[in-house]
């Protein structure tokens, strides 16, 4: 087994996803530096991709994504997802 390093001030990122909402936490939106995101998804893979762009859905409430359409239109059934 290979030695980890311990890193006390690097944080990851993380993301909750309910049934219609995606909630970045405040390292994301650190990271990102911009109130409006793009949305992505990988059917092969089942990943979500979030990014920065100047053209996609705008942050209302600071930190949450309203994602109904978004998962309606990829058929996302957000119960079968997992962060890990």
């Amino acid at each position: 087994m290979a030695f980890e390093v311990y890193k006390p001030h690097e944080k990851e990122m993380k993301v909750k996803i309910s049934k219609n909402i995606i909630v970045l936490d405040r390292l994301s939106l650190e990271n990102f530096n911009t109130k409006i995101i793009e949305l992505a998804y990988d059917k092969d893979k089942r990943i979500i991709k979030i990014q920065p762009s100047k053209n996609g859905h705008m942050l209302r409430n600071q930190k949450k994504i309203y994602a109904k359409g978004f998962f309606n239109s990829f058929n996302i059934n957000c119960v079968k997802l997992s962060t890990g």
